[in-house]
């Protein structure tokens, strides 16, 4: 889900062909169900929503730190950067349509530095948050 109209969105200078190149890479380390598997067996279970402030200034930052959120049987809030909304919105849209059950415990939002309003909802929201990074980063 976002707050900003995909089709309005575009990432300056990032191009739709490296955008999925970028996403295959970041996501090799979890493309298999054994090292899926090996990695959840060692994270303890938590119950918790984290907060995601992704950086506009390298797409995927933060994707590690993510999914590891995920697998440790957390939930995500996920907030774009102005500068990059697409990364994480798509990737959330294949992570729902490989896992649904997973993909049910993160949601991309994406708003500007304006609404003050909906970041303050976002941190009483959140058991944790995680600044990666600004719109300036």
């Amino acid at each position: 889900m976002s707050l900003l109209p995909i089709g309005a969105c575009s990432s300056p200078g990032l191009k739709s062909t490296l955008l999925e190149a970028s996403l295959q890479s970041l996501c090799e380390p979890f493309a298999s169900a054994a090292n899926l598997h090996e990695v959840a067996r060692r994270l303890p279970v938590r119950r918790q929503v984290v907060g995601f402030v992704m950086a506009g200034n390298i797409p995927g930052a933060g994707l590690h730190e993510l999914v590891l959120t995920l697998l440790a049987g957390g939930a995500a809030l996920v907030k774009t950067a102005t500068a990059e909304p697409l990364f994480f919105t798509r990737w959330a849209a294949r992570l729902a349509a490989l896992d649904p059950h997973l993909g049910a415990r993160a949601a991309v939002f994406g708003w500007n530095r304006e609404r003050g309003d909906l970041t303050i909802a976002m941190r009483q929201s959140c058991d944790r948050l995680i600044a990666l990074g600004d719109d300036t980063t």
